[in-house]
């Protein structure tokens, strides 16, 4: 029986996390949930996975690049940026290109905001994604991000996060690959950081669903992206039960990152025919 290799891909913000739906409202504990993500690309095929991502706060305009293998056939790709507003009271706009093509200025309205593709929680950080399997490209992939920090009357901090490429592409020398892209933004915190609402939001999950056979997988790797983390709070990881990456995951790279986390480990033990995993 032929076997396979596994990829979990699991967006995660520290505090903050991201998910696909039709609307997103604006809500401190998460958009659109505060304790789920979920699941926005599920296959199989001979492929390969590509995730890259900026490892500093930087203030716009912001180009970052991405390189895909030479022959990549690109199926299914997702741009995320990330953009600190300073407080969910202050708007404005982010504005992405990928590769010289316009993904157009998105508003960013804070506490308002009601964007389909805008995941806003916590103190106005904001989590925006693009859908852009027909812009991004093998070799060498350039984003840029610009934010209207500055601008006359702008109270918006608009710096960026993050900038990540998620990417699978078709290789036809590549074993078959089962893969699951889950993304969200619930908003995880302590009691009392909700304002005046004296509220604990510390526990995320998502939930793999699959008919996998233990015995025929040959590797499962997770991803896991996080943002906004700091070196010294404890939070863990758990996959299946099991704890992954010790009690400190999101540590924003030791220290080195500016809050952002982009980590892979091998779950390949932990794999049952139910695929779950607990933040």
């Amino acid at each position: 029986m032929k076997r396979a290799t596994i990829a979990l891909l699991l967006g995660i913000t520290g505090i903050l996390l991201l998910v696909q739906v039709s609307g997103a409202s604006y809500a401190f504990d998460g958009v659109p949930y505060p304790d789920k993500l979920d699941l926005v690309a599920h296959g199989t095929f001979k492929c390969g996975i590509y995730v890259g991502e900026s490892y500093e706060l930087a203030k716009p305009p912001c180009t970052r690049t991405f390189a895909l293998p030479e022959d990549a056939k690109v199926k299914w790709a997702r741009l995320y940026v990330g953009v600190w507003g300073g407080t969910e009271k202050y708007t404005g706009w982010v504005q992405m290109t990928l590769n010289g093509h316009d993904l157009g200025k998105t508003p960013l309205l804070g506490e308002d905001d009601d964007n389909p593709n805008v995941y806003c929680s916590s103190h106005g950080v904001y989590w925006v994604f693009y859908d852009v399997a027909d812009k991004a490209s093998s070799g060498l992939n350039t984003a840029i991000a610009n934010t209207n920090r500055g601008e006359r009357g702008s109270k918006l901090d608009g710096r960026i996060y993050s900038i990540i490429l998620v990417a699978i592409y078709e290789d036809e020398d590549a074993p078959d690959i089962t893969y699951w892209v889950a993304d969200g933004n619930p908003s995880m915190h302590g009691r009392g950081w909700a304002g005046t609402m004296p509220t604990t939001n510390d526990f995320v999950s998502v939930n793999f669903k699959g008919a996998i056979d233990p015995a025929n997988v040959e590797k499962a790797n997770l991803t896991v992206v996080y943002l906004a983390g700091n070196l010294g709070e404890p939070d863990y990881l758990e996959f299946n039960g099991y704890g992954v990456g010790g009690n400190d995951v999101a540590n924003s790279g030791d220290d080195k990152t500016y809050g952002v986390d982009l980590k892979t480990f091998d779950v390949t033990k932990y794999i049952n025919i139910v695929l779950d995993i607990i933040i």
